[in-house]
């Protein structure tokens, strides 16, 4: 990201969304994984880390990695 910032960042659009992609989905995956914060289901219908993070943390990561392995 740095190299991004510092680069002409009218040349680098795509991959600085790419980036940006990037670390939402690994922040979803990040936030499903703990117990914690964000647990009301009334206000969190589909639980911390929403639909992606629960589709990618309880489906894939968690069943071949395991819990410590997908950290």
């Amino acid at each position: 990201m740095t190299y991004i910032f510092l680069r002409s960042s009218r040349s680098l659009v795509s991959t600085r969304f790419f980036a940006m992609l990037c670390c939402v989905v690994s922040l979803s995956a990040l936030v499903a994984m703990q117990e914690t914060f964000f647990t009301d289901r009334s206000v969190f219908t589909y639980g911390p880390g929403g639909i992606l993070g629960g589709l990618l943390f309880n489906d894939v990561l968690k069943d071949s990695l395991g819990v410590f392995g997908s950290a």
